[in-house]
Parts: structure tokens; sequence; C-alpha cells
């Protein structure tokens, strides 16, 4: 039979010196239970704290329940825990996974593709309704309905691009082959107001002015076999603001392509531009550009605006007529520029020299000045007008009637 304390009933276990639930010493049979003292340094509770738990368990607590203040309460002995309970084993730390994040964020662009495909493709649709695909049954199988292609197709897309003024090649199928050149002529319809271009890699080029409003153009290549000169490809832009001609480069660089061409003596502008190859412009009232890089250029009877830039080569120029209805500019890097002006012409004449000299007919009365670099001559002819300008960096300028 279990005994029980005699203060609170509880029951009691063998070997226990105090009460669990109200802390009452327990007498041990023969005698008083003893007194366990303190550890030195050890705090006394007072009888309103809380007393220490009796539990074997590390850090348990056995707070007692319903206990009763009496006029005096024992200190709880500190317990040394004689059987401790085996610790739980301690958890793995928790390995992260690393990829995680990569393969979400592949998944995301994954699917801002599929997102993207899909709207363009709906797009697509709605702006090319007649270029869907239908399927038809044939013999119970679904087979695909293609629109036919319409027949004049590649015609079709030449007019477009020749009305977008996109430079197609000049059609040679009239061209007359030798075995030195190929030659070949076009003719244009041009308006006044129109524009000439041209671009030019190897050859020469002469434009005449003349009556009428038609450009024909001569075309001859020369060199190589015929099969190198048909790699040379001449491209032809032509639209109601003009004309444009550009030599493609020949994969053979034994083909040379010079130009012939007979334009509107009124036409508004002519721009040439040419690596390599003389230059010859005469009969012309309109405008002219001319960028070129190596050879000679001559300019006969031209009395619009001119505006002319030789990077090595020889420039000349000759005034058969004292009239003319725009500045001229001629400037040459390396080379000379000689000019021969007509009696009776009215201009305000400029020219200079860095590395050269001048020389001026006497009939001018200009007279020619020494510059801290080169010399300079600066005069009027005449009653004066349209500007003169003669330019070069390294070599001689002449100035005759």
């Amino acid at each position: 039979m279990s005994e029980r304390c005699n203060n609170c009933g509880a029951e009691l276990f063998a070997g226990q010196q105090f009460c669990r639930r109200c802390g009452t010493p327990v007498r041990a049979e023969g005698g008083e239970a003893p007194t366990q003292l303190l550890p030195e340094g050890a705090q006394q509770t007072s009888p309103k704290s809380t007393a220490t738990g009796t539990s074997p368990f590390s850090g348990a607590r056995t707070d007692a329940v319903l206990q009763q203040p009496t006029a005096y309460t024992p200190p709880l002995a500190a317990f040394q825990q004689t059987s401790p309970l085996p610790s739980a084993p301690a958890r793995a730390p928790r390995r992260r996974r690393r990829g995680a994040w990569l393969f979400a964020l592949f998944a995301v662009f994954v699917l801002g593709g599929v997102v993207a495909c899909a709207a363009a493709y709906v797009l697509w649709r709605a702006r090319h309704p007649s270029m869907i695909v239908k399927r038809v049954s044939v013999g119970g199988m679904s087979a695909p309905q293609v629109p036919p292609v319409p027949p004049n197709l590649g015609d079709q897309i030449k007019d477009a691009l020749k009305g977008a003024g996109v430079p197609l090649p000049v059609d040679e199928s009239g061209a007359s082959v030798t075995g030195v050149e190929t030659v070949l002529t076009q003719t244009y319809d041009m308006g006044e107001d129109a524009t000439f271009s041209l671009q030019v890699v190897n050859g020469n080029v002469t434009i005449t002015g003349a009556d009428g409003e038609q450009a024909v153009v001569k075309i001859t290549k020369h060199g190589g076999s015929p099969q190198e000169r048909s790699g040379a490809r001449v491209l032809a832009s032509k639209t109601d603001e003009g004309l444009t001609l550009i030599t493609a480069p020949a994969q053979s660089g034994a083909v040379s392509v010079s130009y012939e061409v007979q334009l509107p003596r009124g036409l508004r502008q002519i721009e040439i531009s040419a690596d390599k190859g003389d230059v010859h412009v005469s009969g012309f009232d309109g405008e002219v550009v001319a960028d070129l890089k190596m050879g000679d250029v001559e300019f006969r009877d031209v009395s619009g605006k001119v505006k002319s830039r030789l990077i090595k080569g020889n420039t000349r120029i000759f005034y058969e007529k004292p009239e003319r209805e725009g500045a001229q500019e001629f400037s040459v890097v390396k080379g000379n520029i000689e000019a021969t002006i007509a009696d009776g012409a009215n201009a305000d004449v400029k020219a200079e020299t860095l590395d050269g000299d001048i020389d001026v007919d006497e009939a001018f009365q200009m007279k020619v000045e020494k510059a801290p670099a080169g010399h300079t001559v600066a005069g009027r002819l005449g009653d004066g007008g349209e500007h003169l300008m003669f330019k070069v960096t390294k070599g001689d300028i002449k100035l005759k009637k």
C-alpha cells in the first residue's frame, strides 16, 4: 500500500524525501528525514517565489499545485540528475537548393518567349488574313491548301522596288559584247527640275548638256572576260525626282566602267562621285557638285553654280562665254588648277595656295602677294559679279585669258 503526504494527501513513492505537490518533508521510516543543505552560494527561495523544479529532466519545472501557505516552507534542495535521459539527436542543417532560383528564372524566360511568339502570331494573322493556310480533305486525309503564286510575281516585286526608288541592276540583254568591251545604251525621260546622280568606282565620265528632255546614257565596260564584265553590275534608280546610276564594285579589278551621258542642258543639278577616273562636264547650265579622289577634271562652258573638290589630280576650267549664273569654287589637295577666262567676264576672283605658286595674266591687273604660307591673289574682273574661287593645298594655280 502506497503512502500519502500528511499535509496534502498526495501519493508518495519509495525514497521520496519531499512531497512533490506541497513540498512538505516526508519522514523516513525509523526517524526524521535528513535535511539537505543547499550548496554554498545558492540562493534561498522565498515562500512567494516559484519552487525549484524537482524533475530529473534538465530544465523542467514541477511547480506546486494548490499549495497552501504554511508557517514554514523549507527550501527545496537541488537534486542532481542521476539518470539523465539521452538527448535527442541534433537535426542536420537543411541543405539549400542553390539551383532552384536558376530554374525559376529559366522558367520565367521560357514562359515570356512563348507568350511573345503567340502574340506575334496573332498579330501576323490579323494583318495577313489572306495568307492563312487552309486544310482540305483529300482521300480522307487532311492536306494544307496554299494560295497559288501569281505568275507575274517577279515583275510585281520589281515594279514595287522601282516605285520606291530602290536601285536595281540595269538590263543588259541588249548589250553589245565583244572580246574586250561591253557597250549598253539606256534612255530615260527627264524633267528640267530633276537631278542626275552618278557614282563611279573606276572609269571615266563625260557629261554633255543638250536640248530636249531625255537622258541618254552609254555604259562601256572595259577589260576582263565577258563573264567578269557581266559581274560588274550597274544599278539604276529612276523616279520623278531624278535618275541615279551606281557602279557596283567588280569582283575583278581588271574591269572598268565608263559613262557617256547626254542630259537636258537646263537640268537642275548634277552630282558626281568618283574614286578613280577622269571627269569632263561641258555645255551645262545647272548646278554641278563633284567629289573626286583621283583623276583629272575638266569643266567647259559650265555657267551654273559649281563646287568641285579633287584630292589628287589636275583641274582645268574653260569659260568660253563671259556670262555665268552662279558662284563657282574649285579645290585641289595635290595637283594644279588652270582657268581660261573669256574677255568681258564679270567676276570677283580669289585664288590661294599653301604650297605652290600663282600665275595671273597681266591683262587681269591683279597682283600676287606672298602669304605666311604660300601665295594669294584677289581682284575684280570687269564690273565684278559671282565669285570665282580657286584653292590648292600643294600645287600651282594659273589664270589666263
